[in-house]
């Protein structure tokens, strides 16, 4: 009987010292749920801030693309009007003499 008796208090013992872990298990717990909030907040103002340089980088690269085409295509429309202004001077030219001609006929006949 001493024998089961020391068995059982040997149980008893275990589970108290179980209990005791247990206990301070559940009191680290508020603890550790702080830690990992705390990592969690961290890592993500990190990757809000790689998506923000990343969507800076792409922006800048997207606006640098738009201005590369939009100066191209304003010099191609600057080439063009200087062309047609060549042809328009040109034209001018080559009709100013019937122009005045027309112009001092029909002055010299009113």
């Amino acid at each position: 009987m001493a024998s089961q008796e020391s068995k059982v208090s040997g149980i008893v013992n275990a589970l108290h010292a179980l209990e005791g872990e247990i206990d301070s298990l559940h009191a680290r717990v508020p603890d550790m749920q702080k830690t990992i909030q705390a990592k969690t907040q961290s890592e993500l103002a990190s990757l809000m801030d790689r998506t923000m340089q990343m969507a800076a980088q792409e922006a800048e690269s997207i606006i640098q693309d738009a201005r590369s085409k939009a100066e191209a295509e304003a010099k191609r429309i600057s080439e063009e009007s200087k062309s047609h202004i060549s042809e328009i001077v040109s034209k001018i030219q080559a009709n100013f003499d019937d122009a005045v001609m027309t112009a001092v006929s029909t002055i010299l006949k009113a």
